[in-house]
Order: C-alpha cells, then sequence, then structure tokens
C-alpha cells in the first residue's frame, strides 16, 4: 500500500526555529496523523477522526483535503496506474 498512499501523505513540518524536542514532537504528530490516515484508507478508520487529528495538529482539514483532491486529479491526468509486481508490491506503471 505504500506507493497508493502517496497522494494522502502529510510532511514533517521542519521549522529553522525547532530545537531537538520540538523535532522530536514533530515526528510524533507525523507519525500519529499518518497512522490515521493508513487506517483510514484500510477502512479502520473514519474519515472525521482522520480531519479531527489534522485541525488538532494545525493542519487544516479543507487544505489537506483540496490538497488530496489535486494530487489524485493529477495521478489520473499523468496516466499513472498501480500494478502489483510477482511480490505483492504495489508499483506505478506508466502508461
Amino acid at each position: 500500500m505504500s506507493d497508493l498512499i502517496d497522494p494522502f501523505l502529510t510532511f514533517y513540518g521542519h521549522s529553522p526555529d525547532h530545537g531537538a524536542s520540538d523535532g522530536r514532537r514533530e515526528v510524533e504528530a507525523l507519525f500519529l496523523r499518518q497512522g490515521f490516515i493508513e487506517r483510514w484508507l484500510e477502512g479502520r478508520e473514519s474519515a472525521e477522526t482522520v480531519l479531527d487529528c489534522l485541525e488538532e495538529q494545525g493542519v487544516g482539514a479543507s487544505a489537506y483535503v483540496a490538497a488530496v483532491e489535486a494530487n489524485v486529479q493529477h495521478v489520473i491526468d499523468s496516466g499513472v496506474s498501480y500494478v502489483a509486481n510477482e511480490s505483492g508490491i504495489l508499483l506505478p506503471e506508466f502508461l
């Protein structure tokens, strides 16, 4: 599922003003929200929970939805499809 999740990824929010403890907290927040997103994509979490988590972490839910929509549209427009190779890993296949 690692390739299919790409349009839904959030990123580490690095700031030059971050100290070591700030960076650690951001990594923990990233890990938490990505876990929620992965479980949502697998059908084990509600979209509401994901969006609430994003809002609590300062990632605007509506901005996230718009970014995901743009990312998915880019994948569609680029003609990228995902196929499983012999080991079952999903990889992008360009048409």
